[in-house]
């Protein structure tokens, strides 16, 4: 499901956790209050590069939200 992915957890020194969102289903006001609340701030994922989709697909365009995080520095994001 491509609709939330946490990036990092909030630190102990204050710096807020990264999350992003579908914003084309993006959570109920009381769960996003429910994340910010604790300490977590929730990005839009931007819009996919491609929005076609093979013929019978059953998967998302927001598969593109999927990533490989090989650092704390370092994503491996769609292009």
């Amino acid at each position: 499901d491509c609709t939330f992915v946490p990036l990092r957890p909030p630190s102990r020194d204050g710096a807020d956790g990264l999350a992003l969102i579908n914003p084309e289903r993006p959570p109920l006001k009381a769960e996003a209050e429910l994340w910010r609340r604790n300490g977590w701030k929730l990005l839009n994922a931007p819009m996919p590069a491609r929005l076609d989709r093979p013929a019978f697909s059953q998967s998302s365009y927001w598969l593109s939200m999927n990533l490989l995080s090989l650092s704390e520095t370092t994503l491996v994001i769609e292009e």
